[in-house]
């Protein structure tokens, strides 16, 4: 679960959802992303699809994007199937736009977050790259100065 720290955060923002979505329950199911962890409870229940700040990539609500476009599909694929250098694993979520060089992605796995470019991303499929967050709400602690 979110700390109160994070809870308020998003509370103050309006970035918590009032009505429940059950559709973003079955993208969370369908990924096999535990329900109780703090990345499961960000996605089912914050209101916006993007959020960004100057610390990195947009952040995505990948169950908006998959309800609703096609790139989280695409973003997958391109990382899961169809990348030259090797696939990277499915425990390895990806939560961010693609436009530049690097990408944030969730370990539904050790419940890590990595920031990683594409020479970074071949160390993950290797084994030899750990997560710079032990946590998603370290993650957002940091990503949204949370203090």
């Amino acid at each position: 679960m979110l700390n109160d720290n994070v809870r308020e955060f998003l509370l103050n923002k309006n970035w918590l959802i009032k009505e429940y979505v059950q559709e973003y329950d079955r993208v969370i199911s369908d990924l096999a992303i535990p329900m109780d962890s703090d990345f499961a409870e960000f996605q089912r229940f914050t209101t916006e699809s993007t959020f960004s700040t100057k610390k990195g990539p947009e952040l995505i609500n990948i169950c908006w994007f998959s309800i609703y476009s096609d790139d989280f599909e695409a973003i997958t694929n391109s990382l899961w199937k169809n990348r030259p250098e090797g696939n990277l694993p499915q425990n390895f979520i990806p939560f961010s736009d693609t436009d530049g060089e690097s990408i944030f992605l969730y370990d539904k796995i050790n419940q890590g977050v990595y920031y990683v470019n594409e020479l970074e991303m071949s160390e993950i499929i290797k084994g030899k790259f750990v997560p710079q967050w032990s946590g998603f709400k370290e993650f957002l602690e940091w990503y949204f100065d949370i203090k």
